[in-house]
């Protein structure tokens, strides 16, 4: 399992994705939903519809659509908290925590844990994360490129 919200796609979300597919046969991904990244303050995030359709674009262009669950995330943990078939979750080191906590959810819940694997960070070539926020802001595109952007003081 892995979950995010995948918005503005970029060679990070290609490099948790791979390292799901290659952990798993079957990958569950769960997609957040616009309610859940409005609740968390999450602003220009394009509407779950979209962010689906381009996520099925690129596991169609990889190979990895027939080996794909696509779910609507609403919440934290999701279903590897409470449904027992699933074997492993892959984060980064940014969720690690929450990879752990839906651990702790699965004993609580008399489940056995599940092995968590945590996919590299990728940087951008000026060394800090890439993400969607830095491409939405315009700062790097989607393979981690400056693009002029030299934060406010440049300005």
């Amino acid at each position: 399992a892995i979950g995010g919200t995948f918005d503005r796609f970029h060679v990070g979300h290609l490099a948790l994705l791979n390292a799901a597919f290659r952990s798993a046969e079957r990958v569950f991904i769960g997609l957040t939903t616009d309610g859940f990244v409005a609740s968390r303050g999450k602003k220009g995030i394009a509407p779950f519809e979209e962010r689906r359709e381009r996520l099925e674009g690129v596991l169609r262009r990889w190979g990895w659509w027939e080996r794909t669950e696509i779910g609507a995330l609403d919440d934290e943990l999701g279903p590897p908290a409470e449904d027992p078939s699933f074997d492993v979750i892959i984060g980064s080191p940014f969720t690690l925590e929450n990879c752990l906590r839906v651990n702790a959810s699965r004993i609580e819940k008399g489940l056995p844990p599940i092995a968590v694997e945590l996919s590299p960070i990728v940087l951008a070539e000026d060394g800090l994360p890439l993400s969607s926020t830095r491409v939405r802001s315009g700062e790097v595109d989607e393979f981690g490129r400056l693009k002029g952007f030299r934060g406010p003081a440049a300005r």
